[in-house]
C-alpha cells in the first residue's frame, strides 16, 4: 500500500500438507535411486489472493456486449486497473469477515 500501512492478507487459506518426493532411496545408503515420498506442509495461498481470484472469475464470466470484453488489445494500464480494482474489492471482503469496513 503506497500509505505505508501493512495489508491484512487475511491469513493462509487452503492450508495443509501435500505427498511430494522428498528425496531418493539413495538417500538412505542404499544403491536404489528410487524416489522417496512424504507429506510436506504446505502453506497455500492467502485469504486475499483467493477472494481477488474468485472476484477474478466473475468479471470474467460477466463479459458481454454490454458489460465489454477482455481481450488481447485490452490495455495494460486497463489490466492494472482492474486488478487494483479487484484486490480492492478482497481487501472489503476481508474487513467484512471481521465485522469492519475496507
Amino acid at each position: 500500500m503506497a500509505d505505508g500501512k501493512t495489508i491484512d492478507d487475511g491469513g493462509l487459506a487452503f492450508t495443509g500438507k501435500r505427498w511430494e518426493q522428498v528425496g531418493t532411496v539413495a538417500d538412505h545408503g542404499f544403491d536404489d535411486d528410487t524416489p522417496t515420498f512424504d507429506f510436506v506442509p504446505h502453506p497455500g495461498m492467502t485469504l486475499r489472493d483467493w477472494f481477488a481470484g474468485q472476484a477474478l472469475a466473475g468479471e470474467f464470466a460477466a463479459q458481454n456486449d454490454i458489460t465489454g470484453e477482455i481481450t488481447n488489445n485490452t490495455s495494460d494500464e486497463w489490466m492494472l486497473d482492474r486488478a487494483k480494482a479487484l484486490y480492492r474489492m478482497a481487501d472489503a471482503m476481508i474487513a467484512a469477515r471481521k465485522g469492519g469496513a475496507a
